[in-house]
C-alpha cells in the first residue's frame, strides 16, 4: 500500500435503538417483473450497511482527519435502519413504489418489458435524506489531535435529496413462487448541513457549514421465496462510493477558513424483509 494512504474499515452492527435510524443501505427489494394494473404490495423489514473505506493522504492528519471521518458518516452511512416498502401497478408493465429506510425516503417508477418468466426493469428514482449519525466518540489514545473538530459530541447532521437509475434481469416460477434478480444501480446524491466544533470562549459552539455529493455505481443480486400472499425477499448490494466535501468555518479562527475533503470506498448492503401481495 502506497505511503500517505490507509484502509479503515467501518463496520456498525446491530447495536443501540438510536443507531438504527441513521444507517443502513437503500436496496430495492423488488424483482424484475412489475406487479399488475390494481395489484399492491407492502413490505418491513430491515437493511444494513458495511463501508469499506480508503483515504488519500491528508494534509492535516488532525482536523482534516476528523472532517473526513464525519463526512463518511454521513454520506456513506454504516449501519442498520428499519426498511419499509409499497408498491402499486399501473398497468402496461408499469409500476411505482415508495420506501423508508431510515435516512432516507425514496419515490421511483419503472417499466418492465418480457414475458411471465424473464423480464427486464428499468426505473428511476429519487429521494429526500436525513442524515443523523450517532455522536462522535474518541477512537483512543493514539487518535491525533483534531483541531476545531471535536472528537466527541454532536455530529454531521445533514440532508439533502439524491437520484438513482436501477435495471434489472429477473426470472420467477410458475405461480411467483421462486424469484431472483441481478441488476445494476447507479446515483448521486447532494448533502448539506452543519458540522458543531468546539466551544471558543464562551456562547454556543460554532459550526462549520458543509457541503458534499456521493456518486455511487454498483450491482446488486436478489431472490424471493414464498406463497401467496406472502413472501421472504433478500437481497444484497455492492457499490464504489465517491465523496467530496466542502467545509467552510467561521472566522476569525485557528486554521484555514474552509477544507476541502474526499472518501471513497466500496459498501455492502444486506437487506431482508417479508412483503405481501394484495
Amino acid at each position: 500500500m502506497p505511503k500517505g494512504h490507509s484502509v479503515r474499515t467501518l463496520v456498525v452492527a446491530v447495536g443501540a435503538s438510536s443507531s438504527a435510524a441513521c444507517g443502513g443501505g437503500a436496496p430495492l427489494l423488488h424483482p424484475a417483473h412489475v406487479l399488475p394494473l390494481g395489484r399492491v404490495s407492502t413490505g418491513a423489514g430491515v437493511t444494513g450497511q458495511f463501508a469499506f473505506r480508503g483515504t488519500g493522504p491528508s494534509r492535516d492528519a488532525g482536523e482534516q482527519k476528523t472532517f473526513e471521518d464525519a463526512i463518511a458518516r454521513a454520506a456513506l452511512s454504516p449501519g442498520i435502519a428499519p426498511w419499509i416498502g409499497a408498491r402499486a401497478g399501473l398497468g402496461e408493465q408499469f409500476e411505482a413504489g415508495c420506501t423508508y429506510t431510515g435516512r432516507s425516503v425514496r419515490a421511483d417508477a419503472r417499466r418492465a418489458f418480457g414475458d411471465d418468466s424473464v423480464a427486464v426493469s428499468i426505473g428511476a428514482g429519487a429521494s429526500a435524506v436525513f442524515s443523523e449519525p450517532e455522536d462522535r466518540r474518541d477512537e483512543g489514545p493514539s487518535t491525533p489531535p483534531s483541531g476545531r473538530v471535536p472528537l466527541t459530541g454532536p455530529d454531521l447532521h445533514a440532508s439533502g435529496y439524491g437520484f438513482d437509475l436501477p435495471v434489472l434481469v429477473g426470472w420467477r416460477s410458475t405461480a411467483s413462487i421462486v424469484q431472483g434478480w441481478v441488476g445494476a444501480r447507479g446515483g448521486v446524491e447532494h448533502l448539506s448541513g452543519e458540522l458543531p466544533l468546539a466551544p471558543a470562549g464562551g456562547g454556543p459552539p460554532p459550526s462549520a457549514q458543509v457541503t458534499a455529493t456521493r456518486w455511487y455505481a454498483g450491482g446488486l443480486v436478489g431472490a424471493a421465496i414464498g406463497l401467496p400472499p406472502l413472501m421472504v425477499a433478500v437481497e444484497l448490494d455492492v457499490s464504489y462510493q465517491a465523496v467530496s466535501a466542502t467545509a467552510a468555518f467561521p472566522a476569525p479562527g485557528p486554521g484555514p477558513a474552509g477544507r476541502d475533503g474526499e472518501v471513497h470506498g466500496l459498501t455492502l448492503a444486506p437487506a431482508g424483509a417479508i412483503i405481501g401481495k394484495f
